[in-house]
């Protein structure tokens, strides 16, 4: 299968496929596993100020795992929770 959109660029089908594809076709009758080709993924670059960080008593692993425990994928929408 392919993909296009003409409103969404392809950073945007990735997410879409990501989230909503894979439980529709794996639900399929004989599908096992639907796997994403090619995916154009979002990324989060993050510049960590040392000086900031000694003041707090952060270390960039406590950084790192707050980042893992808070990272989720969710549909379009808005929330109201932090």
């Amino acid at each position: 299968m392919s993909f296009y959109s003409k409103d969404l660029d392809q950073n945007q089908i990735t997410d879409y496929l990501t989230r909503v594809c894979p439980a529709k076709l794996t639900a399929i009758s004989g599908v096992q596993r639907a796997d994403i080709l090619g995916a154009r993924t979002f990324a989060m670059r993050i510049w960590l100020k040392a000086d900031r960080l000694a003041a707090l008593n952060i270390s960039p692993s406590q950084v790192h795992d707050a980042f893992g425990r808070h990272n989720f994928l969710s549909a379009v929408g808005a929330t109201k929770a932090q």
